[in-house]
Protein backbone atom coordinates (compact mmCIF):
# COMPACT_ATOMS: atom_id res chain seq x y z
CA UNK A 1 0.00 0.00 0.00
CA UNK A 2 3.16 2.55 0.52
CA UNK A 3 3.93 2.18 -2.79
CA UNK A 4 0.77 3.37 -3.89
CA UNK A 5 1.27 6.47 -1.64
CA UNK A 6 4.97 6.85 -3.24
CA UNK A 7 3.53 6.53 -6.70
CA UNK A 8 0.72 9.25 -6.13
CA UNK A 9 3.35 11.15 -4.67
CA UNK A 10 5.44 11.40 -8.14
CA UNK A 11 2.11 11.95 -9.97
CA UNK A 12 0.71 14.57 -7.72
CA UNK A 13 3.94 16.52 -8.15
CA UNK A 14 3.63 16.49 -11.82
CA UNK A 15 0.32 17.31 -11.83
CA UNK A 16 1.09 20.21 -9.33
CA UNK A 17 3.43 21.49 -12.14
CA UNK A 18 0.43 21.57 -14.82
CA UNK A 19 -2.09 22.68 -12.01
CA UNK A 20 -2.04 23.85 -8.70
CA UNK A 21 -4.94 23.02 -7.68
CA UNK A 22 -3.89 19.09 -7.34
CA UNK A 23 -2.15 20.10 -4.08
CA UNK A 24 -4.92 17.98 -1.67
CA UNK A 25 -3.49 14.70 -3.32
CA UNK A 26 -0.10 15.47 -2.95
CA UNK A 27 -0.66 16.90 0.80
CA UNK A 28 -2.93 13.54 1.69
CA UNK A 29 -0.26 11.29 0.09
CA UNK A 30 2.77 12.83 2.18
CA UNK A 31 0.66 12.27 5.45
CA UNK A 32 0.08 8.79 4.73
CA UNK A 33 3.35 8.48 4.88
CA UNK A 34 4.43 10.16 7.90
CA UNK A 35 6.58 12.92 5.31
CA UNK A 36 5.15 15.43 8.06
CA UNK A 37 7.99 18.48 7.23
CA UNK A 38 7.19 17.84 3.22
CA UNK A 39 3.71 17.68 4.27
CA UNK A 40 3.61 21.03 5.81
CA UNK A 41 6.59 22.98 3.57
CA UNK A 42 3.73 22.17 1.11
CA UNK A 43 0.97 23.51 2.93
CA UNK A 44 2.72 26.38 3.81
CA UNK A 45 3.74 26.83 0.05
CA UNK A 46 0.23 26.67 -1.17
CA UNK A 47 -1.29 29.07 1.27
CA UNK A 48 0.99 31.57 0.37
CA UNK A 49 -0.45 30.95 -3.39
CA UNK A 50 -4.37 30.49 -2.19
CA UNK A 51 -4.78 31.77 1.43
CA UNK A 52 -8.26 31.15 1.53
CA UNK A 53 -8.15 27.34 1.02
CA UNK A 54 -8.69 24.81 3.17
CA UNK A 55 -6.78 22.37 4.07
CA UNK A 56 -8.40 19.40 6.35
Amino acid sequence: MLDQFNEAIIWADKALEVDPKHRDSLSASLLMLGQFDKAITLADRMLKMDPNHSYL
